[in-house]
C-alpha cells in the first residue's frame, strides 16, 4: 500500500507532494525495483531541484543495486544544476563503480558545466586514484 501512495505522490503536479513521495521511501523496509525505478526517474527528468537533490539521498539506501549505480552515473552527465551534479559527484565516489571515473573524467574536461561543479569532479578522480 505504502509503495502505492509513494508511487502516485512521485507522479504529482506539485513539487511538495514529489518531496512527500521521495521520503516515504525512507519509511520502507523492502521497497521493489518499482520504488527504485521512479525514483531514478525522477532524477532524470523532475523539474524541480529540490526533488532530484532528495532523491539523490533516497536512492543512496539502494547503492548496492547496479541499476541504481549506472543510473546514477548516467544521470550524472545530464544534470545541469550545480547543486544535483556535486550530490551525484559525492554519490559516485561513495558506492564507487568502473564507470564512476570516465564519468567525472568528461564532467571535469566539459566547458559548460560549473567551473566549481568541473573542480570538484577533478578532486573526485584523484580521490579515485584515477
Amino acid at each position: 500500500m505504502r509503495e502505492m501512495v509513494t508511487l502516485s505522490l512521485l507522479q504529482q503536479q506539485s513539487a511538495s507532494e514529489r518531496l512527500k513521495g521521495v521520503s516515504y521511501t525512507s519509511q520502507m523496509e523492502q521497497p521493489g525495483s518499482e520504488i527504485t525505478g521512479a525514483l531514478l526517474d525522477a532524477l532524470m527528468h523532475d523539474p524541480n531541484d529540490n526533488v532530484r537533490l532528495s532523491t539523490v539521498d533516497a536512492l543512496k539506501r539502494f547503492a548496492d543495486q547496479d541499476g541504481v549505480r549506472r543510473g546514477t552515473i548516467e544521470a550524472l552527465s545530464r544534470q545541469t544544476s550545480p547543486l544535483v551534479q556535486m550530490a551525484l559527484i559525492e554519490f559516485v565516489l561513495e558506492v564507487g563503480g568502473g564507470d564512476a571515473a570516465d564519468a567525472l573524467r568528461q564532467m571535469s574536461k566539459d566547458p559548460m558545466v560549473d567551473e566549481a561543479v568541473r573542480a570538484f569532479a577533478v578532486r573526485g578522480l584523484a580521490q579515485l586514484g584515477a
